[in-house]
């Protein structure tokens, strides 16, 4: 089961192994934003950290 528990601050989601997963924000956007008419604006993308803004790699905001 991809859903073990919630953290804390209610959006943080670890797996049965103790792992951090992406999923529940995919999860969230599908069955509670985009029947209520919300989108995610698949444009926009995450980026890597480092000593440059916006570094490689590009991360997709939906799965």
């Amino acid at each position: 089961q991809l859903l073990e528990r919630l953290g804390s601050n209610q959006w943080t989601v670890f797996t049965a192994d103790g792992s951090l997963s992406a999923h529940f924000e995919h999860t969230i956007a599908i069955t509670e934003a985009e029947p209520r008419g919300y989108s995610v604006v698949r444009e926009y993308t995450g980026h890597g950290i480092g000593r440059e803004m916006h570094e490689e790699p590009q991360i997709p905001n939906f799965g």
